[in-house]
């Protein structure tokens, strides 16, 4: 299979940058970000590195999407505080 290929139902599947998004949104609210703080992280982050993807989606340029998220996070927290979690009962 095919270098940032994956099997899904028996069919190859390439990894775009849109799936590294999602899968960032997705992984922000599994560990408690509220949908909003999620989707404008990521946005952030992708706005940042976007210029960037002009490539095939290498290891290099998923750490560096990695890197960019974790800042962004960090301002996002740093400025709506507890705004980035789920309200939990």
């Amino acid at each position: 299979m095919a270098k940032g290929a994956h099997n899904l139902a028996g069919k190859a599947h390439c990894i775009t940058f849109a799936d590294w998004q999602s899968a960032a949104i997705s992984g922000y609210v599994a560990g408690g970000a509220s949908p909003v703080a999620a989707a404008e992280i990521v946005a952030s982050a992708s706005e940042n590195v976007s210029p960037l993807v002009t490539r095939e989606l290498t290891g290099e340029m998923f750490q560096t999407f990695l890197l960019v998220l974790d800042l962004e996070c960090g301002r996002y927290v740093r400025r709506h505080g507890a705004a980035f979690f789920v309200g939990r009962d």
